[in-house]
C-alpha cells in the first residue's frame, strides 16, 4: 500500500500543530510539498517522514506555482491551513476548487470557503470522487461535523452550542470577578484571542460556524446578513455577577434550525449542559426526532487540537483509498 502524498498549503500554528500530531501516529503518508508565503511552493524530490519537515527548506526541491502544485500528479491530498478571511474567502476558495477539480482530496481548517460555499465544494468533491473535509473548521478537535453526519438518520431538528473558546473563556473569567478588558488581556496572553479579537468577541466566528453547520446539517445556505449576531464586547461585569447570583450563567450561544440561525448572549439555568462549559471548552447539543438531544463537549481551540481534526479527515481519505 503506497503512502498518501500530502501537500501542505500554509505552515503556521495549525499546520505545525498538524505535523506534530501526525508524527505521533502510524498514518501512512509523506509530505511531498509545502507552500508558504515566505518560501513559496516547493515540491520535494525525496519524500521524507513528517517529523523531518523542519529540515526541508535546505533539501533539493522543484519550485512551482500554487496552481501547478495543487494539481501536480505527485500529490494525493491537499491540507490547507491558510489564515481565515471571513469577508473575502475567494482566493482560498480558488485553491480548493482547483485541487478538487484535479482529483485531489482537500482537507481544510479554513472557515471562509466552507461558510460561503460548503455545498458547492462538497458537490465538486463528489463529482471528482474525492473528499472535502471540514472537520477542523468547527469546534477544533471535537468532532462536531462527524456527530452531525452520524445523527442524520435520527432526523435532526435543531442544534445549539458554545462554538467559540475565546468568548467562553472571557465569560468564565468575568464570572470569577474579572472585568472584560482584564479577561481579554488574559485570553490574549494565553493565545486564545488574536491581536484583533473582533471575530471572537463580536460573534462573527460563531456566525461563520453556523453557516457551515447549516449546510452540513440541513443543506441550507445562509449569507452573513441572514444571521443575527450578538457579542460580549460591551458586557458589564455587574450583569455577569447578577446572573451568577440568580443561579444562571451567561453564554454566547449559536442556535440553528432548518429555517433560521442566530448568535445570542443567553442566560442559561445551571441545569443546562451548556451552562456548565467553562474556559476555552466548546460544546454542541443536537436535538433529533428519534433520539432526543445528543451532546458533545470537548476542546475548541489549539494548534494540535485542530491538527487532530485534520487527521480525522485524513483517516477518512485513507478509508476511501485503501478501505
Amino acid at each position: 500500500m503506497e503512502p498518501l502524498r500530502l501537500a501542505l498549503i500554509g505552515f503556521g500554528n495549525v499546520g505545525q500543530g498538524f505535523m506534530r500530531v501526525l508524527s505521533k501516529t502510524q498514518v501512512r503518508c509523506v509530505v511531498a510539498a509545502i507552500a508558504t508565503k515566505r518560501n513559496g511552493c516547493r515540491l520535494f524530490r525525496d519524500h521524507q517522514p513528517p517529523s523531518q519537515l523542519a529540515d526541508w527548506l535546505q533539501e533539493p526541491h522543484e519550485t512551482l506555482t500554487l496552481e501547478e502544485l495543487v494539481a501536480h500528479p505527485h500529490i494525493d491530498v491537499v491540507i490547507e491551513t491558510l489564515p481565515t478571511d471571513l469577508d473575502n474567502p475567494s482566493n482560498v476558495m480558488d485553491i480548493q476548487t482547483a485541487a478538487l477539480r484535479a482529483g485531489k482530496h482537500v482537507i481544510t481548517a479554513n472557515k471562509g470557503p466552507a461558510a460561503h460555499s460548503y455545498l458547492a465544494l462538497a458537490e465538486l468533491a463528489r463529482e471528482n470522487h474525492v473528499i472535502y473535509g471540514v472537520e477542523a473548521t468547527v469546534m477544533s478537535g471535537t468532532p462536531a461535523i462527524q456527530l452531525i453526519h452520524a445523527l442524520q438518520g435520527a432526523q435532526i431538528k435543531r442544534l445549539q452550542g458554545i462554538f467559540n473558546g475565546t468568548s467562553n473563556f472571557i465569560l468564565s473569567q468575568m464570572e470569577g470577578g474579572s472585568q472584560y478588558a482584564d479577561a481579554l488581556t488574559e485570553a490574549t496572553r494565553l493565545g486564545y484571542a488574536e491581536p484583533d479579537p473582533s471575530a471572537d468577541v463580536d460573534g462573527l466566528d460563531i456566525r461563520a460556524k453556523l453557516m457551515i453547520l447549516a449546510q452540513v446539517a440541513f443543506g441550507v445556505s445562509h449569507t452573513t446578513q441572514d444571521i443575527q449576531i450578538a457579542g460580549i464586547r460591551d458586557l458589564d461585569q455587574r450583569l455577569v455577577a447578577e446572573t451568577v447570583a440568580a443561579g444562571k450563567r451567561l453564554k454566547l450561544v449559536g442556535l440553528l434550525d432548518p429555517k433560521s440561525a442566530s448568535v445570542r448572549l443567553m442566560s442559561l439555568p445551571e441545569t443546562d449542559p451548556l451552562a456548565r462549559i467553562s474556559g476555552a471548552t466548546n460544546g454542541i447539543a443536537v436535538t433529533t426526532e428519534l433520539l432526543g438531544t445528543v451532546s458533545l463537549i470537548g476542546p475548541g481551540a489549539g494548534a494540535e487540537e485542530t491538527g487532530t481534526a485534520l487527521l480525522v479527515d485524513l483517516n477518512r481519505v485513507l478509508e476511501v483509498n485503501h478501505g
